[in-house]
């Protein structure tokens, strides 16, 4: 199963784990509506944007907000189990924790397999890539770093910038 299949299962799983969580989260006491109830709700919401965003930039901070957000929500039902809370009773907390320990192992296996590989942005996928494009000709506002024979490495994901200028005989123009 690729990369992309995995995260589109742990989208699909989170959505889920909404359509279950929702109903329970509505019998919280009334003064836990915009405390704990509002937290619980946007974490799991969070955790989802997060895998949402890196499904769309490839960018692996959001793969680790995600893991932080899936913690968040773990200790929040913990504290609405340990509360007494009756929404939140040891079978509702216990299929809770099944189903975030599940999305646990599923982000982790994604985390895992993303930090034994380069990733690369390309449009709303992504992709395997050794080295980005090189531009040849350089970067023309930089004066030292532009002519044919400079290479310009510049905005790889983890923005790496490096110029390569040289100058050779082909770039002179001399009027005789």
């Amino acid at each position: 199963m690729t990369t992309r299949d995995k995260s589109d299962r742990l989208h699909q799983k989170i959505y889920d784990f909404l359509l279950y969580i929702y109903p329970l989260l509505s019998k919280y006491p009334k003064y836990e509506k915009f405390s704990l109830q509002t937290a619980t709700r946007n974490a799991i919401l969070e955790m989802l944007q997060d895998v949402i965003k890196w499904q769309k930039t490839a960018t692996k901070s959001h793969l680790y907000a995600a893991d932080t957000a899936l913690q968040q929500s773990k200790e929040l039902l913990r504290l609405a189990n340990d509360l007494g809370y009756s929404a939140m009773n040891a079978q509702h907390y216990g299929v809770s924790c099944r189903k975030l320990k599940e999305l646990g192992v599923m982000l982790a296996e994604i985390i895992e397999e993303v930090k034994a590989t380069k990733w690369r942005k390309y449009g709303a996928a992504a992709y395997y890539s050794p080295l980005a494009a090189l531009i040849a000709g350089g970067n023309w506002n930089n004066g030292v770093h532009a002519g044919a024979c400079a290479v310009n490495c510049n905005n790889y994901p983890w923005n790496v910038n490096t110029n390569i200028g040289v100058r050779g005989a082909c770039d002179l123009v001399r009027a005789f």
